[in-house]
């Protein structure tokens, strides 16, 4: 799959919030900033055309610049190579390429190894982090786990590696899932790992990976958790915990009435750099 890079430029600091969330309701998969400019990554086939009065938060902040490039799937590799540099989730969590060497990995807990072959799911974003961060506090020991939107499979990964007897995980792009299924692979998780490609359709009534899930994790954008916030109730029972990231404090009110509609309770909130992670727990109303 292409993808679109879309670079915003603005003139102070003050407009990057207000440009990423205009930016919610967008298919976007990916933001970075750098610098003055936000960058997003679009799937070409999802992309139309992005103009300055797409930016109603950013202009009031702002005048916007923005120029879009086409880029190839097969350069992500060299692109992410060049940049990626591990990562360490409370000295408990390594996420290290497999080109990295002369690391004291032995003070970790959990070592992931991954090799990904696009800039998505790398741990570095906020949010992975963020889930990683609150997922470190459960005892997953043979619980079935469901991670929706699962990117390169790092949280896959880490819940077998907790102890989760199952784990299941739905990636929508093809690339990015064949990515993920090397990786559990690479970290001799696969016997107890299945990686779908798709949706939400995949968890929807004799979708092959619908059933009871004691974990499900979904790190996606604010609105197909919206869309899918049903579909993850049908898989769960009393207890279940939903982990949720990918929005922004703005963004909490709509998540909750919609969770809570769906028959989930909050149990804790918390952020990094600007995004939110919620967890909460799933108790059926009949």
């Amino acid at each position: 799959m292409n993808y679109i890079r879309v670079s915003i430029r603005v003139s102070n600091a003050d407009a990057i919030d207000f440009v990423i969330a205009d930016l919610q309701d967008k298919p976007v998969e990916s933001i970075e900033v750098m610098g003055l400019a936000v960058v997003a990554y679009v799937p070409k086939d999802q992309y139309q055309v992005i103009k300055t009065d797409d930016f109603p938060l950013g202009l009031l902040k702002s005048p916007l610049k923005i120029d879009t490039e086409e880029i190839p799937h097969e350069n992500w590799n060299i692109n992410w190579e060049s940049n990626f540099s591990p990562v360490n989730v409370e000295n408990q969590v390594l996420i290290k390429a497999q080109f990295h060497s002369n690391l004291d990995i032995d003070k970790y807990q959990y070592l992931i190894e991954i090799n990904p072959k696009m800039a998505f799911g790398t741990g570095h974003h906020p949010t992975t982090y963020l889930m990683i961060q609150e997922l470190l506090k459960f005892d997953l020991m043979d619980k079935k786990i469901l991670d929706m939107g699962c990117g390169t499979g790092i949280l896959t990964v880490l819940a077998v590696k907790m102890g989760a007897n199952r784990a299941v995980g739905i990636e929508i792009d093809p690339y990015t899932a064949i990515n993920a299924i090397e990786i559990t692979d690479t970290n001799n998780v696969s016997d107890y790992v299945d990686i779908y490609t798709g949706g939400a359709e995949l968890i929807s009534s004799n979708g092959p990976a619908q059933s009871s899930y004691d974990y499900i994790l979904a790190n996606i954008n604010r609105n197909t958790l919206l869309s899918d916030m049903e579909s993850f109730a049908k898989n769960s029972s009393n207890g279940t915990i939903l982990q949720l990231s990918g929005f922004y404090l703005e963004d909490v009110p709509r998540v909750l009435d919609r969770a809570k509609d769906c028959g989930y309770f909050l149990l804790s909130q918390s952020s990094k750099e600007g995004w939110i992670h919620l967890t909460l727990t799933y108790h059926s109303r009949t």
